[in-house]
């Protein structure tokens, strides 16, 4: 492969820029295969130049898609070069048009570039002569960069001049000064690199006044937010919490509640007809809260009065949610609706609340103390899913909270539902058996994960190498069905235990638990 070529393919899969895109072929005619082809934009001068043809003999990436449709935005990320029929790497997404994008300059520079006949081999080290793995080296000036390795070194083939170096340290060391010098010869660079110095603790920008305001997490997908998602917020128990949300339609875009919320303000007074057996809503948007199982006959539906923040996205607020849910942790089902002045509901959103256990706001019966689901902390330190970091791979959570809320759900109603039936019917604020309920939760997530890597598998060729990295989803089939195995086995010995001791007999103590 011509080295001009890969230089300016490995500078592109690197710098993973955005591109504007240009559609050909007749979209209205069914015949006709619409083709996408890569352009960039010079920023000086306004032009386009086709990126599959820059320079003489320097051809990169055309690729014919066959959904191409006019209600696609005119924006593609590109992270799939083709060069001589190797695909070198994977991934076309649709997605909005993203900053910066790659001029037709800095494409003729990386073509030009760094085909000399001189070796610049630039070493990180600390004071002591110890190489420092994972200090990123520029070439001042030009595209060049990379990381040392664990030699703490990196190699630049540049023609005679004078270049300037600087380096990015690696976290716990000070960027060192910039170093500009004259190659004519193979040449050896050394940085040392300093500790940091300890940090000093510095006022928080997030104010603390602020923290009982919750939002839920929006899912994000490679750069693009997966919208239309349950989402989840996340109360600690006994938090004075106020929720807040967006009014959104099915596809879970911001409603405009403008034309609307005008007409509250000429709205009659309240009428005596009741809307349902739980409340008769003003006009204006209220909101719904009950634990998720819906188990309990006993469990109410709780009404909370909503403050409108910003009519125009929808933008809303909750008062502070009642203390029977805040200081009874468990996962519940929220339901936010927007009724007019003559009491008719246009339309609703639905989201969950994971109440998590704590010290804080503990019920004064001794045996329910304890109760609850196991906290999302909990759920992704078994996991090691607490950070983007724990994932090396994935540079992301595996799991969000609205898909451990429903893992958590899934062994009360898989208890619930197996033979013997038992009473009482247990809840996410019920559930006694913690390293079942653990176990269970882990197997449904897994299962979960399973089916992501199922549906998104597919094996590519980079540089002559073939990876595979969404090939997960028999490795993780096989613990979900192992784990599960588990769970459902304590199920039903508990079960038969508890069965067992009810067809017995026993003698009450005041140390009895919830079924004997």
């Amino acid at each position: 492969m011509d080295a001009e070529l890969k230089r300016i393919s490995d500078t592109l899969v690197k710098l993973d820029h955005y591109f504007t895109v240009r559609k050909t072929g007749d979209l209205t005619d069914s015949e006709t295969t619409p083709e996408v082809r890569l352009f960039v934009g010079d920023t000086d001068t306004g032009q386009t130049a086709d990126v599959t043809r820059i320079a003489e003999g320097t051809y990169l990436a055309s690729k014919t898609f066959t959904d191409v449709s006019e209600d696609d935005d005119a924006a593609i990320r590109i992270s799939n070069i083709t060069l001589d029929g190797v695909l070198r790497s994977r991934d076309w997404r649709n997605c909005f048009i993203s900053e910066p994008e790659l001029d037709v300059d800095d494409i003729a520079q990386a073509v030009n570039e760094g085909q000399g006949l001189h070796q610049a081999t630039i070493a990180a080290k600390n004071a002591s002569g110890v190489p420092i793995q994972g200090a990123k080296i520029f070439v001042v000036g030009t595209t060049r960069v990379d990381v040392t390795g664990s030699n703490g070194q990196v190699k630049f083939n540049l023609n005679a001049a004078a270049y300037t170096f600087r380096v990015a340290s690696p976290s716990g060391y000070v960027d060192p000064a910039d170093q500009t010098i004259t190659i004519s010869a193979d040449t050896a660079i050394d940085f040392v690199l300093t500790p940091s110095p300890p940090s000093t603790t510095t006022p928080s920008e997030t104010s603390g006044s602020d923290q009982n305001k919750i939002t839920a997490a929006q899912t994000v997908v490679d750069g693009c937010p997966v919208l239309p998602k349950l989402k989840c917020h996340e109360v600690k128990m006994g938090q004075d919490a106020r929720l807040l949300w967006h009014m959104v339609n099915d596809q879970g875009e911001q409603v405009n509640l403008e034309d609307v919320i005008g007409s509250c303000e000429s709205a009659s007074s309240k009428t005596e007809e009741t809307f349902d057996r739980a409340s008769t809503p003003s006009c204006g948007v209220e909101l719904r809260i009950r634990e998720l199982m819906g188990t309990d006959s006993q469990d109410e539906v709780h009404v909370v009065d909503v403050e409108i923040l910003d009519a125009g996205s929808g933008y809303v607020r909750s008062d502070p949610l009642p203390d029977k849910v805040v200081r009874e942790p468990g996962i519940y089902i929220e339901e936010w609706a927007f009724f007019t002045e003559d009491y008719r509901m246009l339309f609703s959103n639905q989201c969950c609340t994971f109440v998590q256990r704590g010290l804080f706001g503990l019920n004064n019966n001794l045996s329910k103390r304890n109760l609850g689901p196991p906290t999302l902390q909990e759920i992704r330190l078994s996991m090691r899913d607490n950070a983007p970091e724990d994932n090396v791979l994935l540079d992301d959570l595996e799991f969000d909270a609205a898909e451990i809320a429903q893992a958590v759900s899934r062994p009360i109603q898989f208890w619930n539902e197996t033979p013997p039936p038992l009473r009482p019917v247990q809840s996410t604020k019920t559930f006694p058996f913690r390293e079942m309920w653990m176990v269970g939760i882990q197997a449904y997530l897994m299962e979960v994960a399973a089916h992501h890597y199922r549906r998104n598998d597919l094996e590519y060729s980079a540089g002559g190498v073939s990876v595979a990295d969404k090939r997960k989803e028999q490795v993780y089939m096989q613990t979900a069905a192992h784990l599960k195995k588990q769970f459902q086995d304590m199920c039903r010995l508990k079960k038969v235990e508890i069965n067992t001791s009810l067809f017995a007999g026993s003698i009450g103590s005041s140390y009895g638990g919830m079924f004997y």
